[in-house]
């Protein structure tokens, strides 16, 4: 069941109205992005407005992921810096 209520609420903490392509649809609200293993282990999230375009959202998670990776790594002592 929906309820409406009023959006000026909403767009005070962001909401925006944005597209899914894939379903051909508006919404209002935000949009939960996740970066998962193969496994189902949830590595990192981010919450976007609607209207943030979905591969830059993507792009900032994996540049995130790669970059605590290269800390890991040297951390480790395998990418150490000449």
């Amino acid at each position: 069941m929906l309820v409406r209520v009023d959006t000026s609420t909403w767009r005070a903490a962001g909401a925006t109205f944005g597209k899914v392509s894939s379903k051909k649809q508006t919404i209002f609200g935000y949009k939960l992005h996740l970066l998962v293993t193969l496994g189902g282990v949830i590595l990192d999230f981010e919450l976007a407005p609607a209207n943030v375009y979905d591969l830059t959202v993507e792009a900032e998670l994996l540049a995130e992921q790669r970059e605590r990776e290269r800390l890991v790594e040297r951390r480790r002592g395998l990418g150490r810096v000449a």
